[in-house]
């Protein structure tokens, strides 16, 4: 980053998208008990994950296109509290369907402020991309991780009454934003001469934007799946232990994101992509399968290499379709997340038969998604000591 004042703003931007994706996750660190109060089954615990996931995933198409026309960060500005208005009530939920619907709207306060912030952090990144796009990632990342360790300490200490309390730093981050990022120049919607049509901009790299997105929805429902039926599998680990092993999966996951943003600079980012996906598979593996430390070390590395290539998916978007950032950063974490959540519906129903062996399967989905990575065109090498 060239600007130091750039550079603030990037933090900013990655601190909003941390605060709002720690509610993104209060779904899975209360789980089983969410199971246990209203008597649901797998397979309707998957519907709920596929309900939040439509909602904070496939929406980004339709906030990302009104980003690049209206701008001024009306939509980073009011996700957090949008978001912390209705995630934070899921405890209170008397039934199903009451929780559902407090997912579907929670879940349109994420999906608001990713195209936007992406799309800013990458501008203001200007030619070191991969690491601007990292770094806002990496947010999310830590706020994803943390979300299971503060709902549950919230959880252990007034139960599930309690968490409503979780409110606070969403709206207070809104108010934040309002006075430093919304309506600011660089936060400007793109001229009409500037923006190109989505199908003329789409046309020369349909086939790449369609590797990319399998990649995307393979790698997202492998994620998706592990965060939210990981404390069903492995019940032994209960109250905030069981936040503790969320934190661990995902925040390992933040570091291998900035880390493989990083390196995306300076080599090749379909090597980081092939790595990614291949290295992953034996660690999911032996999530499954271990105990005790273990456990815990392939979560560590699980999570840290499955994540390393998500901020390359994004960067990559963004390339082929400068004229349309945020659209570009909607494809990869929202439609991509979007369809790979659907994947949980019928994952639910399998792990109500066998939950050890439908988490296997999900393992191996990494591995055979390389396929994808291989059929990209090689990238230009890049000098690791610029």
């Amino acid at each position: 980053m060239k600007n130091r004042s750039n550079g603030i703003r990037i933090a900013l931007l990655a601190l909003a998208h941390g605060v709002t994706d720690s509610y993104g996750n209060f779904l899975a660190a209360l789980s089983l008990p969410l199971k246990n109060k209203l008597g649901i089954s797998n397979a309707q615990l998957g519907g709920l994950v596929s309900v939040q996931s439509i909602a904070s995933s496939m929406s980004q198409i339709g906030f990302g296109y009104l980003s690049d026309r209206f701008g001024r960060g009306i939509f980073v500005t009011v996700a957090p509290a949008v978001t912390a208005i209705f995630m934070s009530f899921i405890g209170l939920a008397p039934n199903y369907l009451t929780l559902a619907m407090l997912l579907l709207i929670g879940g349109f306060g994420v999906a608001s402020l990713h195209p936007q912030g992406a799309a800013t952090a990458g501008k203001l990144s200007q030619e070191r991309r991969g690491l601007g796009v990292s770094i806002f990632s990496f947010g999310g990342s830590v706020g994803f991780a943390s979300g299971p360790l503060i709902i549950t300490s919230i959880v252990a200490v007034f139960g599930m009454k309690g968490t409503p309390l979780a409110v606070v730093s969403g709206v207070a981050m809104s108010i934040v934003l309002f006075f430093t990022i919304y309506g600011k120049p660089f936060m400007s919607p793109m001229t009409k001469r500037e923006r190109m049509g989505l199908i003329e901009a789409l046309r020369p790299h349909l086939k790449i934007m369609l590797l990319l997105l399998g990649i995307v929805v393979f790698r997202a429902a492998t994620s998706i799946i592990f965060t939210n039926f990981l404390r069903v599998l492995k019940s032994e680990y209960t109250g905030i232990t069981g936040g503790f092993v969320l934190f661990i999966y995902l925040a390992s996951g933040s570091i291998g994101g900035v880390i493989g943003g990083y390196l995306s600079d300076r080599i090749s980012r379909k090597s980081i992509l092939i790595f990614s996906l291949f290295a992953a598979t034996p660690f999911l593996w032996a999530v499954v399968h271990s105990s005790g430390i273990i456990f815990f070390i392939c979560l560590f590395f699980s999570g840290f290499i499955l994540s390393s290539s998500t901020p390359i998916n994004i960067v990559m978007a963004q390339e082929m379709l400068p004229s349309n950032a945020s659209i570009g950063s909607s494809f990869m974490m929202g439609l991509g997340w979007g369809i790979g959540g659907l994947l949980s519906i019928p994952f639910g129903a399998l792990a109500d038969i066998n939950m050890v062996a439908a988490m296997s399967g999900m393992s191996l989905i990494p591995m055979f998604t390389t396929v994808f990575a291989i059929m990209l065109p090689g990238d230009p090498k890049r000098k690791i000591f610029d």
